[in-house]
């Protein structure tokens, strides 16, 4: 699966990681994050129904990866920062899935001039359901089918593409550890005590049947980030670009058609 027309860059940061990117469409920027087993090239259903509204760019942070000492979620905010400054993405729209979610709130709330807006779905930070609890050295196809099952309501959904791909993946036994330690920086960093100082506007738009981070966990963000508002994708599970690309383009699109409506009226006063 490949992002139909994109162009791809690669920034070297100086904090260490090299990220890559991935662009296509025009518009207003907005910058993707993924999960910890996320790909690029998820993204490539909800592009097709976006990419004619916005300028949609995907940072791909390389995860699994990385040096020992860039696995934790305040570096990669860091790294996150400073490619938005040295790439002229912002200020932009940022949309976080999962671990993406939890560095994409640190950024808003780190750096708001950076950011735009702020869309998060299934996102890490308060409680969520992650792999390092019963992770095996070698993940098995069994246990991967068990854990990406997870991720979607539908259970008709064909994964074995996924399943393949993080198999390969996890097959080395660096990278599995990677997995791990990336889990275990998203517990050690929890986001409760810093939700009502986010300034930014922001979209919690999840899936009613996410069972990794679950509607209750949606319902606390949105009740103490201050400018937030929810938008549920109905019977959809933890990864909405994947089970429900239509419904989840459909839901950034109408938050920028808000965020356009707000530049105006700061415009007018």
């Amino acid at each position: 699966m490949d992002l139909i027309g994109a162009t791809e860059q690669t920034v070297q940061t100086t904090i260490g990681p090299t990220i890559r990117l991935a662009e296509v469409g025009e518009g207003p920027t907005c910058v993707f994050l993924q999960g910890l087993l996320g790909r690029v090239e998820h993204y490539s259903p909800t592009f097709e129904q976006l990419h004619h509204r916005a300028r949609c760019i995907v940072l791909d942070l390389g995860l699994l990866k990385l040096q020992r000492d860039w696995t934790n979620v305040d570096v990669l905010t860091e790294t996150v920062a400073e490619v938005l400054r040295t790439e002229n993405l912002a200020p932009c729209v940022l949309v976080g899935n999962s671990f993406g979610g939890h560095i994409s709130l640190l950024t808003a709330h780190q750096y708001p001039e950076l950011v735009r807006g702020l869309i998060l779905s299934g996102s890490s930070g308060l409680a969520e359901r992650t792999y390092e609890k019963d992770i095996q050295h070698r993940p098995s196809r069994a246990w991967l089918r068990r854990k990406i099952g997870e991720l979607f309501h539908d259970k008709s959904f064909d994964i074995e593409q996924y399943i393949d791909e993080a198999y390969e993946e996890l097959s080395d036994r660096r990278k599995a550890l990677m997995l791990v330690k990336l889990a275990r920086s998203t517990k050690r960093r929890h986001v409760g005590h810093l939700l009502a100082e986010v300034s930014t506007p922001t979209l919690i738009l999840w899936g009613t049947e996410d069972e990794v981070t679950t509607p209750e966990t949606a319902r606390e963000f949105a009740q103490v980030i201050p400018n937030s508002r929810t938008n549920w994708i109905q019977d959809c599970g933890h990864a909405p670009m994947l089970e429900a690309p239509l419904a989840f383009a459909e839901g950034i699109e109408a938050f920028l058609d808000e965020l356009d409506g707000i530049d105006q009226e700061d415009a007018a006063a």
